[in-house]
C-alpha cells in the first residue's frame, strides 16, 4: 500500500519551528507526563498501548492522558511493537491495532518493532518485517499517520531488489531514524548517520523524524556515546538544534523525538563543562 502523504498534514510541526516528540512506555504518571510535555514544548507523545486496550484495566488512564494532552494541542500516538509481531501480523491487527483505533483516543500509529537484522546481511526476518508493517498499513485509516522507527543502518540491509529503509518508506507515512549519538559531527555523529535515511525519505516524499536517547545504556563507551543520560539538558538541546539546522529545510522534516520522556525529564539543568 502506497499511502498518500497529503493525508497526514496534521503531523507537521507548526510553521517556523521543528517539532518535538517523546516516547512514553509506562502510564504511571499521567499528570506529570502531560505537564512535562507542555513545559518542554512537545507536540506529540508516542504512548505505548497494550493489546486489547479497549478492555484493559488501564483504559481510564489512556483516556485521561489523551484528553489532557489534546486540550493542550499535543498529539497522542499509539505506540507498539515487538519482534514476536512478525510471527502473526493478522493477530497484531486484530488484537492491537483495531482495539487501539476503536478507542478514538489516538491521532496516529507509531511502530517500534526493530527486529534483529544486520547491515549487509540478507535475512528472512526482513521479509517478515516488511510484511508485518504492510499488514498494519492496510488496516490503518488514511487520516491516521503511520510512522515506524528505523535503525540508521537499515539503508545497508538488503531487502530484495532494494534496501530495508526503502521498503519501509514505501509503506508508511513517516519514519523516525534512531540516530542515537551524543555528538552530531564526524562520521559517527548523528548528522552523518541520519543522512542516508533522510535521502530515501525525501525522495519518496515521506516525512522524517530523528530519534535521540536519554535512557541509561550501560557504562561502556559504546553505550555512553549513544545516550545523553548523565549529561546536562543543554547538551541534548544543542544537539537537537544542530539536527534542526541540518535537516529542517526538508519539506517532510518533523523534528526530533526523545527516548524517552522519563529520561528526558531526568536530565539536569545547567551547561556541560566538557
Amino acid at each position: 500500500m502506497n499511502r498518500d502523504v497529503s493525508t497526514i498534514a496534521a503531523t507537521s510541526p507548526p510553521v517556523g519551528r521543528a517539532g518535538r516528540a517523546a516516547w512514553v512506555w509506562q502510564l504511571d504518571a499521567v499528570d506529570e507526563i502531560v505537564a512535562f510535555a507542555a513545559e518542554r514544548g512537545l507536540d506529540e507523545l508516542f504512548v505505548h498501548v497494550p493489546c486489547r486496550v479497549d478492555s484493559h484495566p488501564d483504559l481510564v488512564g489512556y483516556v485521561r492522558l489523551a484528553n489532557a494532552a489534546h486540550a493542550l494541542g499535543i498529539r497522542v500516538t499509539a505506540l507498539g511493537g515487538d519482534a514476536d509481531w512478525l510471527d502473526d501480523p493478522a493477530a497484531v491487527v486484530s488484537s492491537w491495532l483495531q482495539p487501539a483505533l476503536g478507542t478514538g483516543l489516538f491521532d496516529g500509529i507509531h511502530l517500534d518493532i526493530e527486529p534483529n537484522v544486520e547491515a549487509g546481511t540478507p535475512s528472512p526476518v526482513v521479509g517478515r518485517f516488511v510484511a508485518t508493517v504492510h499488514a498494519i498499513a492496510e488496516s490503518t485509516p488514511p487520516d491516521h499517520a503511520l510512522e515506524a522507527d528505523v535503525r540508521f543502518w537499515y539503508p545497508r540491509v538488503p531487502a530484495g531488489d532494494v534496501d530495508l529503509t526503502s521498503k519501509l518508506v514505501a509503506i508508511v507515512d513517516a519514519v523516525t531514524v534512531l540516530s542515537y549519538r551524543t555528538r552530531t559531527t564526524g562520521t559517527d555523529g548523528s548528522v552523518a548517520l541520519t543522512r542516508p535515511t533522510a535521502r530515501i525519505a525525501t525522495a519518496a516524499n515521506r516525512r522524517l523524524r530523528i530519534g535521540q536517547e536519554t535512557r541509561p545504556l550501560g557504562p561502556d563507551p559504546d553505550g555512553r556515546k549513544q545516550t545523553f543520560h548523565g549529561r546536562p539538558r543543554s547538551d541534548l538541546e544543542r544537539a537537537m538544534d544542530v539536527l534542526d539546522g541540518t535537516f529542517g529545510w526538508l519539506d517532510g522534516y518533523l523534528g526530533v523525538a526523545v527516548h524517552d520522556w522519563r529520561g528526558y525529564a531526568a536530565l539536569a539543568d545547567g551547561r556541560s563543562s566538557g
